[in-house]
């Protein structure tokens, strides 16, 4: 009886050590979801709004940024998009067990757009990108077994190339 109590305890162990390096990883798909959701779905004219989605570790980000690619009439929203997502998955990467993740915009009409201000948009993205942010973690298993019995945290896609 003594080895199956020295095994739980390894299991429970392997579990605990996995935890914090899964939890990263989970939150980190959201906020990615997230600021993907956000770029492409800012109205866009110069680019400005949409390149100020950012992402904070520990704390929101607290600056406004140029455009990523600045333009006009939306003509660089593909590519300030790109860089923006670019950005948000190299600040993640960083993300360590028990940082808080924000998602912030210091442009400051971002509200005004987000109540519908743009005739390219109805409003009502930033509430939107929090759903697809909930729903990114929808059936999340943090942990998956390996064959040897230890636990270690789930891949998703989104997360950060370490």
């Amino acid at each position: 009886m003594a080895g199956s109590l020295l095994d739980l305890a390894e299991r429970m162990e392997s579990l605990a050590g996995a935890i914090p390096d899964a939890t990263v990883s989970a939150a980190n798909q959201a906020a990615l979801a997230m600021v993907e959701y956000l770029a492409y779905n800012t109205p866009v004219d110069t680019s400005r709004a949409l390149s100020n989605w950012q992402v904070g570790i520990g704390r929101p980000f607290m600056f406004e940024l140029p455009p990523a690619v600045p333009g006009s009439f939306g003509n660089t929203q593909a590519a300030s998009a790109q860089e923006t997502i670019a950005n948000a998955r190299h600040l993640l990467s960083y993300r360590k067990p028990g940082q808080t993740v924000y998602v912030s915009n210091n442009a400051p009409y971002i509200r005004k757009l987000n109540d519908g201000s743009s005739p390219q948009s109805a409003g009502g993205f930033v509430e939107a990108a929090v759903l697809i942010g909930r729903r990114a973690t929808d059936n999340v298993k943090l942990l998956s077994e390996s064959a040897s019995g230890r636990f270690k945290p789930r891949k998703y896609r989104g997360d950060p190339a370490p």
